[in-house]
């Protein structure tokens, strides 16, 4: 999964605008459309998994599958299955 691994290592903050917060979003456009919806499908289901989610790393993984959902619907405005993830 390559660039959806490397993701996972970015930490993602709401609201505060860094150089972390732009690799996120950077990685995320970058990924191919298979990419981005392993990715998203991955991230939606830990998070659907979470026993606590306000844990910090947590909030981070919900920050980034918002990312990878907001683009996703970008590339594919028209989709039927566009909320899949």
């Amino acid at each position: 999964m390559g660039v959806a691994d490397s993701i996972g290592i970015l930490s993602y903050r709401a609201g505060q605008p860094s150089a972390e917060n732009e690799n996120a979003h950077a990685c995320i456009a970058r990924m191919s459309n298979p990419e981005l919806l392993r990715f998203g499908v991955n991230a939606k289901f830990r998070c659907s998994e979470a026993e606590n989610s306000d844990d910090p790393p947590m909030k981070n993984l919900l920050m980034r599958l918002n990312l990878a959902r907001v683009e996703w619907n970008r590339r594919h405005p028209k989709l039927p299955l566009r909320d899949s993830f």
